[in-house]
């Protein structure tokens, strides 16, 4: 099996090849080629070249031109076979080249839709579901305290999948994981900025000297709504770029 590099170029050279020898109106032309070689097989040459020396004959007793013309002596001629084969050659050989792009063609597309299986794959064993990353997206609400399993997926997911190797080739799909990325970066910055360990491996939005069931200052409740709206539409991205890749993938 030939790498993926070279198939593209022999897809590239057999693309090139198949315009030269096919353009748009060849095949008509070709046809009409092979019409003209089996008229001249069928219409017997003895008799062409019998009309067309009485037509000189013609010529040369009314002195229609100033120099008389010789006639033509008769032979065989295998012109019109050669022009029968040829285009018949001509098309054999197209669709030849046209099957061979085509199975080619269809062969890298393959290798390049398993390649974004394999890493469709690993990005689901990173960040599934039914994760702890999804469940804290999904299910926690930060004016209360959070778990904090769900981050370190989360983390590694915008660690690992922000270069080329784990870029998607199919555009839609990387255009999805691009706008996950995003959005994963937002709210962990959020994450961040705004939380402070409660306990071993929960989160909280409020400082020791808060007491939530007291009074939440005015700027504790903007965080809280920040940090729900970034965590629910990194989950919406999250469920639609999964569904999307299933859907092309």
């Amino acid at each position: 099996m030939l790498p993926e590099r070279f198939k593209a170029y022999e897809a590239i050279m057999l693309e090139w090849l198949r315009r030269f020898l096919l353009p748009d109106f060849a095949n008509k032309l070709t046809w009409l080629v092979a019409l003209i070689g089996i008229g001249m097989v069928a219409l017997p040459h003895a008799l062409i070249v019998a009309v067309v020396n009485w037509l000189i004959a013609l010529s040369n007793d009314n002195h229609w031109v100033s120099v008389p013309l010789q006639p033509f002596p008769y032979q065989d001629d295998p012109r019109g076979y050669w022009l029968i084969f040829g285009a018949l050659g001509y098309n054999l050989l197209n669709k030849i080249v046209t099957l061979r792009l085509g199975t080619l063609q269809h062969e890298i597309a393959r290798e390049k839709r398993l390649l974004d299986m394999r890493l469709f794959d690993e990005f689901l064993a990173l960040l599934p579901s039914d994760g702890a990353t999804a469940d804290l997206l999904k299910n926690h609400d930060f004016a209360g305290t959070v778990r904090d399993d769900g981050l370190p997926a989360l983390r590694s997911f915008v660690n690992r999948f922000d270069n080329a190797e784990h870029e998607f080739l199919a555009p839609q799909i990387e255009a999805g994981k691009q706008n996950l990325l995003l959005l994963a970066g937002d709210f962990l910055s959020k994450v961040a900025i705004y939380t402070v360990p409660k306990s071993p491996g929960f989160l909280t939005v409020y400082p020791k000297d808060v007491d939530p069931e007291v009074s939440v200052p005015e700027y504790l409740k903007v965080e809280i709504a920040a940090l729900n709206h970034a965590a629910a539409a990194l989950y919406k991205a999250h469920q639609a770029f999964i569904r999307d890749a299933r859907a092309n993938l």
